[in-house]
């Protein structure tokens, strides 16, 4: 492989800021609204673009409320997907091709009006997966069983983690599994469906400081999420000279042990999809790692 290869943190999801800080902030908020000096059409004009306003404020906010915390781990980066990828599917057709995999997969209710919200401003489209639970007894087995069986259908894929993926080696972070619970709550049925980016928002960064970053509605998708998105769009995996995807959602224990230090990956080396795992403090400027967003 052309990246190191080692052998095969989570934050808990809050709804709310904490009533104190909240306070401070509409404070600071109504301030700056007095001392704008709108005069009546002005405000009529913002009024009437009350969406834009809201999503600029949010992108302020969490621009100011993003931490320093390991942001000595980025490395320039300009590297870019491979021209043959040209974005998401559809969501409806991506919940098709997998309920072609998994047929007793289930969209749920609120699935059909999904396309219709607004993307948060870093997101690229859409991601449709199964819910690890309907396809397999356990999230490893999910993978290795159920999505890269299914990869291997149509590709070379090189598990480089085989035979290691259970419990003791894999697993998801509490912040990732807390976002997810909240998607399946709001959707029902056993295929997620979330508003994604694949790398680009965070090309550069060690995977442990593109965690830091994932505030508000972010959070990191994890390999099971990276698999079935690679499995609908193969296009996403060509070639060497591409932006590869690290899988912050899960973390890694190389040797089974509970430190759980490594992370998974995707990229493409020797003409074939390669899946490993590596330190979560090591940036690649060929590397960057994928997230979601809940709709706002």
């Amino acid at each position: 492989m052309n990246r190191i290869r080692r052998p095969c943190h989570g934050e808990v999801v809050t709804d709310h800021v904490g009533s104190g800080q909240g306070r401070h902030i509409m404070r600071a908020f109504a301030g700056t609204l007095n001392g704008a000096m709108l005069d009546r059409e002005q405000g009529r004009r913002i009024t009437l673009r009350a969406g834009e306003l809201k999503a600029h404020v949010l992108e302020g906010m969490y621009r100011l409320a993003a931490s320093e915390q390991y942001s000595y781990l980025e490395t320039p980066s300009t590297t870019e997907y491979p021209g043959e990828y040209t974005g998401p599917l559809p969501l409806e057709q991506q919940v098709t091709l997998l309920r072609g995999r998994w047929p007793k997969l289930e969209p749920g209710k609120r699935m059909a009006v999904l396309e219709r919200k607004r993307l948060a401003p870093s997101a690229e489209g859409w991601c449709a997966y199964p819910l690890f639970s309907a396809i397999a007894p356990s999230y490893g087995e999910a993978l290795e069983k159920e999505v890269f069986a299914a990869i291997t259908r149509d590709r070379t894929l090189k598990n480089w983690c085989e035979g290691r993926l259970g419990e003791h080696y894999l697993r998801q972070l509490p912040r990732t599994i807390a976002f997810e619970q909240r998607v399946v709550r709001y959707l029902g049925g056993t295929i997620l469906a979330v508003q994604t980016q694949m790398g680009r928002l965070h090309r550069g960064r060690a995977v442990i400081r593109a965690r830091e970053l994932m505030i508000g509605p972010q959070f990191g998708l994890g390999a099971l999420a990276v698999g079935s998105f690679t499995l609908l769009h193969p296009s996403r995996f060509i070639r060497w000279e591409q932006l590869h995807a690290d899988c912050p959602g899960d973390e890694y224990s190389p040797d089974g042990g509970g430190e759980f230090q490594s992370a998974p990956f995707f990229h493409w080396g020797d003409a074939r999809l390669d899946f490993g795992t590596d330190f979560v403090d090591r940036p690649y400027s060929y590397f960057g790692s994928a997230s979601a967003f809940l709709p706002q």
